[in-house]
């Protein structure tokens, strides 16, 4: 299983050798979709490039085989990574998450039509079978708290974006409880950070979501 560290200072290309070059064939995605995830992981975690073995709990990790961000702890307590009905899901998710955002000429179905760039892609994340405190906690699980330097300007509700009414992600979506959708818009990024989050309804409970990034110049 390939595990990419998030956020270190490095310029070594093996996460772009070893995922855009093959994942939109692998996972069935449409044409750019690995281009435009990386450019989320890179926005979101700088310098997002180094392929090492996990070192701590607190680092960040990108598991291209399930198109999905892992925290440290989660990688530490599950170096086999997620049972196969999260694996599943999580593919499947970026892949319907794309696939319905390229058929509205838009590269998030967070972020929506109303995103002044469509250079960032969503990618889903996996926070185990330890309970989430909200969306505000899954936000620090996944290394983004700084994103939250107003919190006047976070928002967090149970509701879906609308692009979420196709029939493929609504199915994603009822597979989900305790659903929480946040929103936060960071001046200094210049970006609007889209997270959704949810625990499975079967198997093994685990929480799950996808987030994504749009731009505005409001």
């Amino acid at each position: 299983m390939n595990v990419f560290t998030l956020g270190l200072p490095s310029s070594d290309p093996s996460l772009h050798e070893i995922f855009e070059d093959t994942a939109d064939h692998s996972f069935d995605l449409p044409d750019g979709s690995a281009t435009t995830i990386l450019s989320t992981l890179i926005a979101l975690y700088p310098n997002s490039t180094s392929s090492s073995p996990p070192t701590t709990t607190k680092d960040i990790f990108f598991m291209p085989d399930y198109l999905s961000v892992i925290p440290g702890s989660v990688q530490a307590a599950h170096p086999e990574g997620p049972p196969s009905e999260v694996r599943e899901y999580l593919i499947n998710l970026v892949r319907c998450a794309h696939t319905v955002a390229n058929a509205h000429s838009c590269s998030s179905v967070l972020a929506g039509a109303g995103s002044e760039s469509d250079e960032y892609g969503d990618v889903a994340f996996w926070l185990g079978d330890i309970d989430v405190n909200g969306g505000e906690d899954a936000v620090g699980r996944l290394g983004l708290s700084h994103w939250i330097s107003d919190p006047s300007k976070m928002t967090v509700n149970d509701s879906l974006p609308m692009l979420f009414n196709t029939p493929t992600l609504a199915q994603l979506g009822r597979s989900l409880d305790r659903i929480e959708r946040v929103t936060i818009h960071n001046d200094q990024h210049g970006a609007i950070l889209h997270v959704i989050l949810g625990r499975l309804t079967s198997g093994s409970h685990d929480w799950v979501g996808i987030m994504g990034l749009g731009t505005t110049s409001d």
